[in-house]
């Protein structure tokens, strides 16, 4: 399934999965989002919010009387965003390669749960340089491929996959769905560097065991919740990186 298509089919659910309670998804979602605004420092400035989905860090925004500007490649979450009326924010359809925007027209740029679709990472960490202004702040969220979690999701993923190849038979609710790639922090600084950008904040989140979160939503909730307090590069599945353009 392409990225557009699946974004398409769950734009109508995207939204309300930051507000469940005793959801995974939910859970997973606000603890991003907290992050993310936590690394956030220029209220009031013109802000470029990169797959900004159903508008789901805009009301956050507009709170901070920020200029916001929200590109997806959905055509449907791009409406469903325009739809909630927020006000100094418009929203468009775009890839991140090809952004519509002059260079340097921004105060910070937001791009969370954008690079882990793309094969490759670099155009958009170079487009994203070209669109912010010196001394501006880049914010991005990624899956975390050092992370030993996302290790052991990998080689189970592989084992099911081989299984069902075999025509064995495999429970349909651990079998793999659509899911996105990881990325390295190591990799990723190092494309950040070399575009200008100098990084300045790194946090780690999220403790969770793939396969259990399939069998047992509840038990993975809880298990996600108590060890909350986890930081760590080689357990948190998820990464935030703030970075400022310095040339």
């Amino acid at each position: 399934m392409k990225t557009k298509e699946y974004f398409d089919q769950t734009a109508d659910d995207y939204l309300a999965a930051y507000d469940r309670q005793n959801d995974l998804r939910s859970f997973i979602f606000s603890e991003r989002k907290r992050i993310v605004f936590e690394l956030f420092d220029a209220p009031g400035g013109a802000v470029l919010d990169i797959g900004c989905g159903p508008g789901v860090f805009t009301d956050r925004l507009s709170q901070l009387k920020c200029k916001t500007y929200g590109v997806d490649l959905s055509e449907k979450m791009a409406a469903l965003a325009q739809g909630r009326g927020f006000p100094l924010s418009n929203f468009m359809v775009g890839g991140i390669v090809q952004l519509p925007f002059k260079d340097s027209s921004f105060d910070s740029v937001l791009c969370s749960g954008v690079l882990e679709y793309l094969a490759d990472v670099e155009p958009a960490i170079k487009e994203m340089s070209r669109v912010l202004k010196p001394d501006g702040r880049l914010i991005v969220t990624f899956p975390n491929k050092s992370s030993w979690l996302n290790l052991l999701d990998q080689s189970l993923r592989r084992v099911i996959r081989f299984l069902q190849r075999l025509n064995l038979p495999v429970e349909k609710h651990i079998s793999p769905d659509y899911s996105p790639g990881y990325l390295s922090p190591r990799r990723l600084n190092r494309l950040l560097d070399q575009n200008g950008f100098a990084v300045e904040a790194v946090r780690f989140h999220i403790f969770r065991l793939t396969l259990l979160s399939k069998i047992s939503p509840d038990r993975s909730l809880k298990l996600a919740r108590r060890m909350n307090f986890v930081r760590s590069r080689f357990l948190g599945i998820n990464a935030v990186v703030r970075a400022r353009r310095i040339k």
